[in-house]
């Protein structure tokens, strides 16, 4: 008969600065502890966790906790009396559990960070997102942490999970789309309609993204590559686009994080290789939602032109960075450098170069002369920013281009013949 005993003390105050490394290296112990109990769902194991590690410990007169788990055959488990996960933090957000006690926000963690840890390991990741994706409730836990925390700690682990589970299972992903209006589970049947949660993953993570965006940038990262991940499948585009506001709500923060919040004018051109991974995510979920709704109101062409603004500054910003990779490259090699030409173009700038084009390309072929005289009199349009913006743009969104400098000529004529020396294949042909 198979035996295995897990203990982890606490002392005092110590954190669990331990534990990632200790489940990390005993990852098939804890698979082991699953499959010896058939009916031992990741809920349960979680809910055990939760009540040694964060139920019990709460009080500070505690100076060590000793917790164990035994397994003596599959049919008994020396664990406390399960309680369920989200009844504990709908106990912690309701009751206030422990007031304003950084500690316990601290602990909820804990079995978030172990989740983490197994979805990292690829020999079990498997195992747990199928175990998750028989858990309907699961869904519900997460979006009610989402909708529901103010604590920026919380809601970036919490993100981690989803942005980790979504990656990893696309089927996942789907269910959690259409799982809006599903019953959770545990409720009664005969509940009537209202009073059942009707969480919806798009505004979960609308309202996680709006508590993090100041507090916690890792945080705001992650969540807007939730967003990325559902653009991704037609179902979460049209959870975006046909939410009850039409997407009004989803468009309008990242409008706002992008011509408001980051890559700003004041912000030194470095600042675009910190961004450069939330601004393609941002991008990216925009560019789907203009694609799909380029007829709502709040995506009309008079509305964009600072958005457009911000699209050329993020390109002239890293075309400075180039310039400056270019010149450290040949100063710390030169030979080398003088004889290619060029430096390797860092990946990630790639990917946001492609996605901020290709918005800006489907933008500018939208615009009237009325719109780019807006644009030209806000500051938003001029003549080196259109240079930048042809010098990217071509000559692959060649169209749209030409598109745009058709308008332009009925708008300011110097400006367009200007244009036309600087890029001669953009002269009309006779």
């Amino acid at each position: 008969m198979k035996k295995w005993r897990m203990t982890f003390v606490k002392c005092g105050t110590c954190q669990w600065t331990r534990m990632s490394h200790y489940f990390s290296k005993n990852l098939m112990p804890l698979i082991y502890l699953w499959e010896c109990l058939p009916s031992l769902s990741v809920l349960d194991l979680l809910k055990s966790v939760w009540e040694y590690w964060v139920i019990w410990p709460v009080s500070k007169t505690y100076a060590c906790l000793l917790a164990k788990m035994t397994i003596l055959d599959k049919c008994y488990c020396n664990i406390c009396v399960i309680r369920t996960l989200l009844l504990c933090w709908k106990q912690a957000v309701h009751l206030d559990f422990i007031p304003r006690g950084p500690d316990f926000f601290l602990h909820c963690t804990v079995g978030l960070v172990l989740l983490l840890t197994c979805l990292s390991q690829a020999e079990v990741a498997n195992i747990w997102v199928e175990r998750i994706r028989e858990n309907p409730s699961v869904y519900d836990c997460v979006c009610f942490i989402m909708s529901s925390s103010t604590n920026v700690e919380l809601l970036a682990k919490v993100g981690e999970v989803v942005d980790k589970l979504f990656d990893l299972d696309e089927e996942l992903m789907l269910n959690w789309i259409k799982n809006g209006s599903c019953q959770s589970v545990g409720q009664s049947t005969d509940d009537s309609p209202e009073e059942r949660p009707d969480f919806k993953i798009v505004p979960c993570v609308l309202e996680a993204a709006k508590q993090v965006r100041s507090d916690n940038p890792e945080g705001l990262d992650v969540y807007m590559h939730i967003l990325q991940l559902l653009t991704t499948v037609d179902e979460g585009i049209q959870a975006i686009v046909q939410s009850p506001d039409g997407g009004k709500e989803t468009w309008t923060l990242l409008y706002g994080l992008v011509c408001h919040e980051l890559c700003q004018p004041d912000d030194p051109p470095i600042i675009i290789q910190e961004q450069k991974s939330v601004l393609a995510s941002i991008l990216s979920v925009l560019s789907a939602m203009f694609a799909s709704q380029v007829q709502q109101e709040y995506v009309k062409r008079r509305k964009n032109m600072p958005l457009i603004g911000s699209l050329i500054r993020i390109l002239q910003n890293m075309e400075d960075c180039g310039k400056r990779s270019f010149d450290n490259a040949k100063k710390s090699q030169p030979e080398e450098t003088e004889k290619s030409g060029t430096v390797e173009e860092d990946f990630h700038l790639k990917i946001l170069k492609d996605i901020c084009c290709e918005l800006l390309s489907n933008m500018l072929q939208e615009l009237t002369k009325e719109n780019i005289l807006e644009g030209l009199n806000q500051g938003h349009l001029n003549e080196q920013k259109c240079s930048c913006a042809f010098q990217n743009l071509l000559p692959l969104y060649f169209t749209a281009v030409e598109s745009f400098l058709e308008a332009l000529r009925e708008a300011d004529q110097t400006l367009a013949d200007s244009l036309e020396k600087r890029f001669p294949s953009l002269r009309l042909q006779t």
